[in-house]
């Protein structure tokens, strides 16, 4: 069973964050803390006049880092290394930051102007405290102030640093046939060929295409039951980069027709279907007449977890309204010599589990105005962790198609997820012309 700890780093940076507040009101000055832990800042110091009370909006922010030893220590001084993410936060707003270095436990600290000393330090990385000159006290009290009073403007620090790991909606292409054919046919549309074919076509899949009287599939049209369909001594075999990577527009976009047969048939081995009509054009999971709800469980990043992907709704009688059907748009796309797949999470709707429903607007635009960021990443994973699972005894490999792991990128940079909610709330609300309490009770 998972319990919660707080580690005694947690709990050192703590008492050198109250060390410090100690030492600043015994200077005479306001100390206030931030709200959240180890966010690069974690308080300020407000200038206060200790004979008159008088406080003029003179602001330091300070930086606290708590130890049990100091590195490099002799007598006179000791070092102290900080991160290059730390220094770049730190230099990059024009109110001026110090870096109080503790050790708590002996009651002692040091301070250094952080602006101050890589100015005159250079590009050096590492911080030498001496112990002499630079010890946080009251005997720093009146440096401080005189920091304080050199700031030319008003206080302006930098966003938080904040690192994001963004995931895509892009799955690379990494498995495709080495050999696809063409020859010449009679038939000039799909349906009378899947008559043709029979029930072989259903064993055998439809990863070709007609055009100009010939047809293009990754199947080898000289083997049965494709021979039925075409001349055999008109059968050529090309490899699959002569059109995957050539620049003709026409033959990109043969290859790309022949990936989204390809697509249409691997998600088939999931129990999917393809609607074509616009303005879906989306891949959806099957649904039943009995009207089961069906789940699929997956890997959801860091656990286990499951997803119900098709789901009946009620009306209050007791007959069905409507069933919803996770679904998504797949898009082909070449970037740089590489083909990729385009994952666009949406859901298709349908009366009874088989037929469209004709008002799925509504729903669709209920669900979509509902959702968000968590919720579309979480099917984007179910989407990626599905087309990229690898065959087993029950469900063989797809041979014409495979795909790697979504594409992800890392950010040193970020927006704060509560804040960006509140702000597309409101804004919701005043697009739909919602009028929003005065004052929010928090729950």
């Amino acid at each position: 069973m998972a319990v919660k700890t707080i580690t005694e780093n947690q709990l050192l940076g703590e008492k050198g964050i109250a060390f410090i507040h100690k030492l600043v009101l015994e200077m005479g000055y306001v100390w206030r803390p931030t709200t959240t832990l180890d966010a690069g800042i974690d308080g300020e110091i407000e200038i206060r006049n200790p004979v008159t009370g008088q406080v003029a909006n003179q602001i330091i922010k300070v930086q606290s880092k708590a130890v049990t030893q100091f590195q490099s220590e002799t007598e006179t001084g000791f070092d102290f290394w900080p991160a290059d993410k730390d220094i770049k936060y730190w230099l990059g707003g024009n109110v001026p930051v110090i870096l109080v270095v503790s050790r708590p436990s002996a009651n002692e600290a040091y301070w250094v102007s952080v602006k101050d000393y890589k100015e005159s330090a250079g590009p050096i990385k590492k911080i030498h405290f001496d112990k002499a000159k630079d010890r946080f006290d009251h005997s720093a009290a009146q440096a401080l102030a005189n920091l304080a009073k050199g700031s030319k403007y008003g206080a302006y620090a930098v966003p938080r640093p904040k690192e994001e790991s963004l995931i895509s909606n892009l799955l690379p292409v990494i498995r495709l046939p080495e050999l696809l054919y063409i020859a010449s046919t009679t038939y000039r549309e799909r349906k009378p060929v899947f008559e043709a074919l029979g029930k072989q076509s259903s064993k055998h899949g439809a990863e070709w295409i007609l055009k100009d009287k010939r047809i293009i599939a990754f199947q080898d049209l000289r083997q049965p039951p494709y021979d039925a369909i075409c001349d055999r001594g008109t059968v050529e075999e090309f490899h699959v980069p002569e059109w995957s990577d050539s620049a003709e527009l026409e033959r990109q976009r043969d290859f790309v027709q022949l990936l989204n047969c390809a697509l249409r048939e691997k998600v088939r081995l999931f129990s999917m279907a393809f609607e074509h009509r616009h303005p879906f054009h989306c891949y959806y999971f099957r649904g039943n007449r009995d009207l089961r709800p069906r789940s699929l469980g997956y890997f959801g990043g860091k656990n286990e977890t499951d997803r119900e992907v098709f789901k009946p709704y009620f009306k209050k009688g007791g007959m069905v309204r409507y069933c919803r059907h996770s679904a998504f748009k797949g898009q082909f796309y070449r970037f740089e010599g590489s083909w990729y797949l385009e994952v666009t999470p949406t859901y298709y709707f349908t009366r009874d589990g088989l037929e469209l429903y004709r008002y799925y607007e509504e729903p669709l635009k209920g669900i979509k105005r509902l959702e968000r960021n968590n919720a579309v990443r979480g099917q984007l994973i179910m989407w990626a962790e599905l087309l990229t699972m690898p065959g087993d005894m029950y469900r063989p490999e797809y041979p014409y198609l495979g795909f790697g792991s979504a594409l992800d990128f890392g950010l040193s940079v970020g927006l704060n997820d509560v804040d960006w909610l509140e702000r597309e709330k409101k804004d919701l609300a005043l697009s739909e012309g919602i009028s929003l309490p005065l004052f929010e009770v928090a729950r």
